[in-house]
């Protein structure tokens, strides 16, 4: 399969921002997509300059981080990977379950 586009959020997902570090895996996750011929963009609500530098300072190989050149809308992607995500399959009565339990265990605050 040619390289896809392969969106994956930034807090807890590719950074664990309370402790300023890569989450466990991350840099050897992005390394084995970029070697399959994926392409990586960070998508986020944080500021893309500052995303750009602690993909700097910490080594994080991505293609882009959405917003940084001015990039507006939904990142047309293959896939997304975040932690708050709830797939759907289809099946809207299951997509809700799975969307509550995934509130009631973690709200935002």
């Amino acid at each position: 399969m040619a390289g896809q586009i392969i969106a994956v959020d930034w807090d807890h997902t590719l950074f664990d921002t309370p402790n300023n570090r890569p989450m466990e895996g991350a840099r050897d996750a992005l390394s084995d997509l970029h070697e399959r011929g994926h392409r990586v963009w960070v998508f986020s609500c944080n500021s893309p300059d500052w995303i750009r530098k602690m993909c700097d300072e910490h080594d994080l190989r991505v293609d882009g981080i959405w917003g940084e050149n001015g990039e507006t809308g939904k990142i047309l992607a293959t896939v997304y990977i975040d932690d708050r995500a709830v797939p759907f399959g289809g099946d809207w009565a299951e997509a809700v379950i799975d969307a509550l339990d995934l509130v009631e265990a973690r709200p935002v605050k």
